[in-house]
């Protein structure tokens, strides 16, 4: 009798390591096919998706992340509607996990101008993983599917958008921006034709994409909507990336230049305005010539109109995104 219930006894046993390697096999890999990254019950799941009056980069959306029986779910911000996160992430364009710090457990979620934008760079919040679907540009012919696969940059550019050509080059550079041993792109686009010289254009950004193990890329940050001034400049002189891995881009003008300096910040996990230049001539003889350097991460301006003058400047790490062409002359002098 003894000898049978311990054929049972380990029978059960068996069968519940096998339950619990299977509900672990299965949970590793839902996560791993989604995010790749450590993402766990509780998590905070951002997601965008783009509307009349919000971009790709505005997060409108989030859910909390819930681990059950070797699977991932997500419950809608008003604990409403669950759905398997491999679905959830399904709508949208882009996806972020943070991870709430156990001081702020108790802190809320608020729209600031429709957007959950101001939460992502909250010291309440830490980043933990981020998924972005590529689109399908409209002269791709390509199906969504494969352009998933392709290692074509133009096959990531946002839809309505197109990359920058100067004199046949493409508006581009390539190196390891973020250091992780894989080439992204920088790059110039525009919601205007080349075919007419884009003087149709209405928006022009700079965006980062960022290479992926699979030769993929993601887009990860891009400014807000700069001057149109940018598509003219000689591209060897518009674009370029130093060997400290600052992306650059300059405008000029007939009476002043400026050049906007970003680099990638991994402790903030995104891309940020570190230095700007400016440069006013003055008049036709050059009365009131001014130049002005300034350092983001030290806080400091130089300026040298009317003698060397120096600053201190209280914004410091403007992400990408915020910089636009309404604020560029008060981010520069």
């Amino acid at each position: 009798m003894k000898i049978k219930f311990t054929y049972i006894l380990i029978g059960i046993l068996y069968t519940l390591a096998l339950c619990w390697f299977f509900i672990s096999y299965h949970e590793e890999a839902n996560k791993n096919l989604i995010f790749n990254k450590d993402i766990k019950d509780g998590d905070i799941i951002f997601r965008s998706t783009a509307t009349e009056n919000l971009e790709v980069k505005d997060f409108n959306e989030y859910g909390i992340i819930k681990k059950s029986l070797g699977d991932f779910y997500v419950w809608d911000n008003k604990s409403t509607m669950k759905r398997r996160l491999s679905k959830w992430v399904e709508k949208g364009a882009h996806h972020k996990v943070y991870r709430i710090k156990a001081s702020e457990s108790a802190m809320t979620f608020e729209l600031l101008h429709g957007t959950y934008n101001h939460l992502l760079h909250s010291d309440a919040l830490e980043f933990i993983a981020e998924k972005n679907t590529p689109f399908l540009n409209e002269n791709s012919d390509e199906d969504v599917h494969n352009s998933t696969k392709t290692h074509d940059i133009s096959s990531y550019i946002p839809k309505g958008y197109h990359l920058i050509y100067f004199e046949n080059r493409p508006n581009r550079v390539h190196a390891d921006l973020n250091k992780d041993g894989i080439l992204d792109y920088a790059v110039l686009i525009t919601d205007g034709n080349r075919d007419v010289g884009y003087i149709d254009a209405n928006k022009v950004k700079l965006a980062i994409f960022e290479g992926q193990e699979d030769g993929t890329f993601i887009l990860k940050n891009e400014t807000g909507n700069l001057t149109y001034a940018f598509i003219y400049r000689n591209l060897d002189q518009n674009i370029k990336v130093s060997d400290s891995n600052v992306i650059s881009i300059a405008h000029q003008s007939m009476r002043h230049d400026y050049e906007l300096k970003f680099r990638y910040q991994k402790e903030r996990n995104e891309y940020m305005l570190v230095g700007t230049a400016y440069n006013n001539y003055g008049n036709a003889i050059h009365k009131g010539a001014e130049n002005t350097k300034t350092n983001f991460i030290s806080g400091k301006r130089i300026s040298t109109i009317n003698g060397t003058k120096t600053t201190i400047i209280e914004d410091k790490f403007i992400s990408i995104s915020e910089v636009n062409d309404n604020n560029i002359y008060d981010l520069i002098h």
